[in-house]
Order: C-alpha cells, then sequence, then structure tokens
C-alpha cells in the first residue's frame, strides 16, 4: 500500500455508497473498475454506508490484485 503526501492534489472520480438494499455491492465493484481504467476513484461511505464500502474494497482486491487504497475516518466518534 502506497500513502500519498498530503499536500499531493490528485483528481479523483467519486462513488457514494447508498445503504439501500437494492444497491448491489456488485453494481459498485463494476463501476469502480470501470473508472479505475480512467483514473483514481475514491469511495464515499457515509455513517452505516462504511460497512459496504469495506465489502466493496474487499470484492476489489479479490478482481484486481495490482492496486493502491488509502483508507480515512473523518468525524468518526
Amino acid at each position: 500500500m502506497n500513502i500519498k503526501p498530503n499536500d499531493e492534489q490528485t483528481e479523483y472520480s467519486e462513488i457514494l455508497i447508498s445503504i439501500k438494499s437494492r444497491d448491489s455491492i456488485h453494481k459498485y465493484v463494476e463501476e469502480c473498475l470501470h473508472k479505475l481504467k480512467t483514473g483514481n476513484v475514491k469511495i464515499i461511505g457515509r455513517q452505516y454506508a462504511i460497512m459496504k464500502a469495506f465489502s466493496i474494497l474487499e470484492a476489489l482486491k479479490e478482481k484486481n490484485e495490482h492496486f493502491d487504497y488509502i483508507i480515512e475516518y473523518n468525524n468518526l466518534t
């Protein structure tokens, strides 16, 4: 895992994870793989969607072994 310095400006495609059950993990994995072809992807899971975001990350690691990721936590109390 490579960690980039905070001062480095990087462009991301953002994917906001929904907690709705109709939005499957497979849908998000395919969207991430598609967007990874063109650049970096930021997966955002707020509140209860955090666990779904981790599940998506695990599924991505199974499909694509060679990618770097960074996990950031904001305002978790």
